[in-house]
Parts: C-alpha cells; sequence; structure tokens
C-alpha cells in the first residue's frame, strides 16, 4: 500500500509541476452542467482528488471484503486500483466520472446486500438512486439500468412493491436533474442529454487500455470457471452480479472509452481480484499487471 502511495503522490507531483497543469479546465458534470475552477481551485481539486481516489481504493477492498468472494481478507483489490487508475489522466483530480465511478460502486455494493429472506425494497430503492445518480453524469449508463433492476431477481424473487421502489428513485433523481436546472436556469437539457451519445474517437493508450482490461476480464472469466463448483451458491450469484455489471458497463465504451473505463474500472478490479488469488493464474496476473505499470510509466515519460 505504501508504494502504491507513493506512485500516486509521484502521479501528482508530474501531473501538476512538470506538465504545468492548465488553468483553463472545464469539468463536467453531465445533465448537472459544468463548471471551470480557478487556479487556486484547481489546485485544491487535485489534492482533493487525490485523498478521494485512496478513499476509493478502501471502499472497494471493503466490497470485496465484506461480499466474502475469498475465505479471508485481502488487500489486493485496492493495490490493483491504484496501479490501474493511474493510466487515466481523470485519476489526477476531482471531476464527473470519479462521482459517476462511486455511484456505480455503491449501487453494486446494494445489489449484494439483497437476500431471499429479507425484504428487499431499500437496498433496490437505493441501488437504483445510485445507479441513476452516475447516469445523470454519464447518462449512457441508462441503457443498462433495466439489467440492474434484473440482476436484483437474481437474488430475490418479483415483488411489484420492490419494483415500485426502484422506480420512485428513477423519478426522483430525473426530478432533482430538471428542478435543478430550472433554478440555475440551464437550458438545452436534450441537447446535453444526446451529447453524450455521440461515439467520440478514442487515442492509442486507451485502445491499449481497452485490451489490457479485455485480457484481464477473460483470464478472471477463466479462473471462475475453474473454480466455480468450489463456491457457494450465494458466492456464484454474487459474481454474477459482477459479470453483469461489467457487461452493462462494457456496452457504453462505443459513446465515449475513457469516461467508460473509468467508471467501469472498480467492476474491473473486482473480478480481477479472482486471478491474483488463485495460484494457477497467479503467474500470468503479475505479468499483466507488470505490463500495466510499464504502460502507464511509458505514458508518464512520453507525456502522451
Amino acid at each position: 500500500m505504501h508504494s502504491r502511495l507513493q506512485e500516486s503522490v509521484a502521479y501528482y507531483a508530474q501531473h501538476v509541476f512538470l506538465d504545468k497543469t492548465p488553468t483553463d479546465v472545464e469539468i463536467s458534470l453531465g445533465l448537472w452542467g459544468s463548471f471551470h475552477p480557478s487556479s487556486r481551485a484547481l489546485v485544491g481539486l487535485l489534492i482533493l482528488g487525490f485523498f478521494l481516489q485512496l478513499l476509493a481504493a478502501i471502499v472497494i477492498n471493503y466490497v470485496f471484503n465484506q461480499a466474502n468472494f475469498h475465505e479471508r481478507n485481502n488487500y489486493i483489490p485496492s493495490l490493483l486500483y491504484l496501479t490501474l487508475a493511474a493510466a487515466f489522466v481523470d485519476f489526477y483530480s476531482f471531476n464527473g466520472i470519479f462521482l459517476a465511478m462511486m455511484g456505480v460502486l455503491l449501487a453494486f455494493n446494494q445489489l449484494l446486500q439483497l437476500d431471499q429472506n429479507i425484504a428487499g425494497g431499500k437496498s433496490l430503492f437505493n441501488a437504483s438512486f445510485l445507479y441513476c445518480l452516475a447516469a445523470s453524469i454519464f447518462p449512457p449508463l441508462l441503457l443498462g439500468l433495466p439489467i440492474i433492476y434484473f440482476m436484483g431477481l437474481i437474488f430475490r424473487p418479483f415483488f411489484l412493491r420492490e419494483l415500485g421502489s426502484f422506480l420512485l428513485a428513477i423519478l426522483l433523481v430525473g426530478f432533482y436533474i430538471f428542478a435543478f436546472r430550472t433554478y440555475v436556469e440551464l437550458p438545452g437539457f436534450w441537447e446535453d442529454f444526446w451529447l453524450f451519445f455521440t461515439p467520440k474517437s478514442f487515442s492509442t493508450h486507451q485502445g491499449i487500455f481497452l485490451v489490457f482490461s479485455t485480457v484481464l476480464a477473460v483470464l478472471s472469466f477463466w479462473t471462475l470457471g475453474n473454480k466455480w463448483n468450489s463456491y457457494s451458491n450465494r458466492t456464484r450469484k454474487e459474481i454474477q452480479v459482477l459479470i453483469g455489471s461489467l457487461l452493462v458497463l462494457g456496452s457504453t465504451f462505443i459513446f465515449n472509452i475513457s469516461t467508460a473505463a473509468g467508471i467501469a474500472l472498480p467492476i474491473l478490479v473486482l473480478l480481477g481480484t479472482f486471478s491474483f488469488i488463485h495460484r494457477k493464474f497467479r503467474r500470468i496476473s503479475y505479468v499483466l499487471t507488470y505490463a500495466a505499470i510499464l504502460f502507464i510509466f511509458t505514458k508518464f515519460l512520453l507525456k502522451v
């Protein structure tokens, strides 16, 4: 953890002092609009973003250990997250992508709270509310909203009242968005909404990261396939939700690979951790990790 902390500090120093971070930066919050922080505020956002990323690493580790994906607690998810997150420019500062990422992660955690013998209305409401907040920042996430509900049915039978709780959260977030935009007199809602569905081109290093993510996901599926029979029925359901969440987020890559990859990173990390804790595939996983670190430092040195 200490080495990853040093790595994060080094990247922040490079970003602020070597790259001479521009002061004219627009931070987009999706349907909530955007703002241009002053140069003084930008430094504060960089510092805030640094500590929030450490918080995200702790939350990711908490979700993994609480779900009992492994027989004992470990810190691989947080280490893997901090390593891969350094590949993103948006890693360096507080921004909308971070908020959307945390919304998706916490929504996923709410789905894991569902139990066949306990009423699930509260957890489904929370999952829907958090996911819709994330979608308000990156609207293509709305494409996966129905799947989020159906993943809840992995744990719970269908109840009309629980479906109502899920739909109520959607309406509530929609009301908040329209109320906010009306209050601040922010026009052009539909123009802003459809703008996010316009596919954006991606750079070479983003393509490399996509290939790496795909290899890590395939390796994780391979690991799960080899150990599937050893998992309890509850753990299998949780893994199914994890895989479903990754597929939902993966479908948004066609619109903006950088944003979508950043939002999907915690889910990819949770899934990728399985290949690290399985002895048979541990060596391959380490090779992938070192390759990722090499890629990040190459990107760091070449400033691309």
